[in-house]
């Protein structure tokens, strides 16, 4: 079971990491007295906004643009969950696949099989850094799901694999 990070930035501008992962419940890793890993149960998110950077990249119909396999998504469902049920206002960060590539899509589609996960609300903008993306987080409402677009539409993330 893979372990999603979460870079959670609080209203104050106080950033924190934390860590998930379903195989670590009730488990408390500790080094020389210091504690190795946060989970979400060491942080109050109420009402706080946490940016959640999670891989989705899913195989889709390159013809229809439908998620053939959702593995991904089940996968970090129970996260964003609690996320939500704690009260957080949950921002998505997420890509699929790469420019140029068939199955390179935007994030409507894993919105709305997130939806159906989840049995939530999860909202989906086509933008990131736009006014509209901006307007979209500060509205959010604690226990609200946003999905941002996939992030591989922004030349910066996919330069990145140029210069490697």
């Amino acid at each position: 079971n893979p372990v999603t990070q979460i870079k959670r930035e609080a209203i104050d501008n106080v950033e924190m990491n934390l860590w998930s992962a379903d195989w670590a419940d009730g488990i408390e890793m500790y080094d020389m007295g210091y504690k190795l890993i946060n989970t979400i149960d060491d942080f109050d998110v109420e009402n706080k906004t946490v940016l959640v950077r999670i891989d989705i990249n899913s195989p889709v119909d390159p013809s229809s643009g439908i998620i053939l396999d959702d593995t991904r998504l089940k996968l970090h469902a129970k996260t964003i969950k609690e996320l939500s049920n704690k009260g957080a206002k949950v921002v998505l960060l997420a890509h699929q696949s790469r420019p140029g590539k068939k199955d390179f899509t935007d994030l409507s589609q894993h919105a709305n099989a997130l939806s159906d996960l989840l049995n939530l609300r999860v909202k989906y903008i086509d933008s990131i850094f736009s006014k509209a993306a901006k307007e979209a987080i500060k509205q959010l409402k604690p226990h609200e799901i946003l999905l941002l677009e996939n992030v591989r539409k922004l030349f910066i993330e996919e330069a990145s694999y140029l210069v490697k």
